[in-house]
């Protein structure tokens, strides 16, 4: 975990704890073996995240869906080229790596 998401994981988790089970460890290990769906120990949540369940897709002219972070990744950059776009249009720069700011205050 860097070290500029240390408090935010640890505000989130002391006040938001989710729902469901945390890893024993604080080891990154596999997921969904009756043994916790995160770890403690790590950064808890994604950065940013989309929902990436059937999300339709086309490249090359064919459409398909996908699912998981092969789908919302995708969406997650388009965002943040839109946002890059907009801020350029107005002469602005580009966020750049936005991960310590986009974090919970």
């Amino acid at each position: 975990m860097p070290d500029y998401q240390r408090d935010t994981v640890k505000t989130y988790l002391t006040n938001y704890q989710p729902s469901f089970g945390a890893h024993p460890t604080k080891h990154k290990r596999s997921l969904g073996n009756n043994d916790g769906e995160y770890s403690r120990g790590g950064r808890a949540y994604p950065d940013l995240s989309a929902i990436g369940q059937d999300v339709r897709t086309y490249a090359g002219g064919d459409k398909d869906v996908a699912h998981g972070t092969s789908a919302s990744a995708p969406v997650i950059a388009a965002i943040l080229t839109r946002i890059n776009e907009e801020r350029l249009a107005r002469g602005k720069s580009t966020v750049g790596f936005i991960n310590p700011t986009i974090r919970i205050r």
